[in-house]
């Protein structure tokens, strides 16, 4: 061979070729600056969902394979993950992408104490956690949410009372504040839940559900906002029959329930199914429980379209007609306008 023209020649117009098939923008610039490259920079920005069961078993999935995995798939145990102390529970997860200076992380414990902290203040988290908020002795943490100024809080007791008030009713606190007072609980009633939402939400519900398996949906509009701290009004009638309030969800027609007992016992309902009623009302039969048998939790399915593989129900009305009360008769007591803007200064005195 006496060139290696033709040789060299090959090879060249196949890279041309493959150049014009494949060839993409440099992804990387090279700027006149320096500093520091921090690891979380290098890790792909991508949706994920992450699922906590009540066992203490966490899992984390990218979004675009969460349909392919399916239901069999197994988790990690949660104290593999997170440095939790004897006996500590996780409580929420909150998930957000940015900490907006808008946002605060509201909580409420059972004892009826409520605290509010700007997000930020969670910004620089170390691994085995950061100080939240200050729990007394004998109480828990029931519930932590993402608010904002234009969202509502509405705190259930045991005992079916509830108050509502404006997110701003509660004044930022440091991570180490125990918080004030959200709402007085009379004798041994204790909270059981906090419900957050958007002050304008036409089409939103409050389900409350007891013990014994009975239960309803309320309009929103049926909550008088009034002060933090106050003793509620009635938003169920606990008699013998219903027990004592155990969950509240915020709520659409659109949405689909899971109630779940504390034998085990699962049944998911469509909530448009559960008829509206007022407050001091005693509600449907949603669960059938047996004796000893009681409602331990409820959940919103996340996908009310898919198969769950748990069996379906419907709510039953309830037997007699003399549910219903008159509210008027039953709340001359029960708010005390002055009473509780008291008791809510003399919290903030001594919130630290």
């Amino acid at each position: 061979m006496t060139s290696f023209a033709p040789v060299i020649a090959n090879p060249r117009r196949e890279l041309r070729q493959i150049k014009a098939d494949f060839a993409d923008e440099h992804r990387t610039k090279i700027v006149d600056a320096e500093g520091e490259i921090l690891t979380e920079e290098l890790i792909d920005q991508e949706d994920m969902v992450v699922t906590r069961t009540h066992l203490g078993c966490i899992k984390r999935t990218p979004a675009d394979e969460y349909e392919a995995q399916g239901r069999g798939a197994k988790g990690r145990a949660i104290v593999n993950v997170l440095d939790l102390q004897e006996g500590e529970q996780v409580v929420a997860m909150l998930p957000f992408t940015e900490f907006r200076a808008d946002t605060c992380v509201f909580f409420a414990t059972q004892s009826g104490t409520v605290k509010k902290t700007e997000l930020s203040q969670f910004e620089n988290v170390r691994q085995s956690g950061i100080k939240a908020i200050t729990i007394e002795e004998g109480d828990r943490l029931i519930k932590a949410e993402l608010t904002t100024k234009a969202h509502d809080v509405l705190l259930t007791s045991a005992k079916g009372f509830a108050v509502r008030f404006t997110e701003d009713r509660v004044r930022p606190m440091g991570r180490t504040a125990a918080g004030v007072r959200g709402i007085s609980l009379r004798g041994d009633d204790r909270l059981v839940g906090m419900s957050t939402f958007m002050r304008d939400d036409a089409a939103a519900t409050l389900i409350t559900v007891c013990e014994r398996g009975y239960g309803k949906r309320t309009t929103l509009a049926d909550y008088p906002t009034k002060n933090r701290g106050g003793k509620g009004v009635i938003t169920i009638k606990t008699t013998a029959r219903n027990g004592q309030v155990c969950a509240v969800r915020i709520v659409t027609d659109d949405d689909h329930l899971i109630l779940i007992s504390d034998r085990g016992k699962l049944i998911r309902l469509r909530v448009g199914e559960i008829k509206v009623q007022g407050r001091a009302t005693q509600g449907v039969r949603l669960m059938r429980v047996d004796d000893g048998e009681h409602v331990a939790a409820i959940e919103r399915l996340a996908e009310p379209d898919e198969e769950s593989g748990i069996a379906e129900g419907a709510p039953i009305e309830a037997i007699d007609d003399g549910d219903t009360v008159p509210n008027d008769s039953m709340e001359d007591d029960l708010e005390d306008a002055g009473e509780d803007e008291a008791e809510g200064e003399a919290d903030d005195d001594s919130e630290a």
